[in-house]
């Protein structure tokens, strides 16, 4: 309109708006801290650690399944006793699997809530994750 155009206050929001949706704004991040470090690692070694392990646990109990089925009806004491380590390796890597899991809901405890933790906190807490 003829009025707006002759006042510039009038078309000044519509410009910034203009200028707004059209420039692409980049925020400023902050370098990450030593907390958002750990929790990031903690995040990324979980993760990882939880998807090998729980293949390798797949793999060793679908061959301990495989080695039950196709062997005679009678079994000598030594293959007993190899099939009874094999089943007590594989109960404790499906173990191990869901303890890698708990590196994953730590670092989302300290993601979530940065401010209830320290440095100091949040890696004697990692620690004591580490050990049984």
């Amino acid at each position: 309109s003829p009025v707006r155009a002759a006042n510039p206050a009038l078309s000044a929001p519509r410009a910034a708006a203009a200028r707004r949706t059209t420039t692409p704004v980049l925020a400023a991040t902050a370098p990450p801290t030593p907390l958002t470090q750990l929790a990031s690692r903690l995040w990324s070694w979980g993760w990882l650690n939880w998807w090998v392990q729980g293949a390798l646990s797949v793999v060793g109990a679908v061959l301990l399944l495989f080695a039950n089925s196709v062997s005679s009806a009678s079994v000598s004491a030594p293959a007993l006793a190899g099939r009874a380590l094999a089943l007590a390796a594989c109960a404790t890597s499906f173990a191990s699997t869901f303890w890698q899991w708990g590196y994953t809901r730590l670092a989302v405890r300290i993601r979530r809530r940065p401010e209830r933790w320290t440095a100091a906190s949040a890696a004697s807490n990692a620690a004591r994750a580490l050990y049984v």
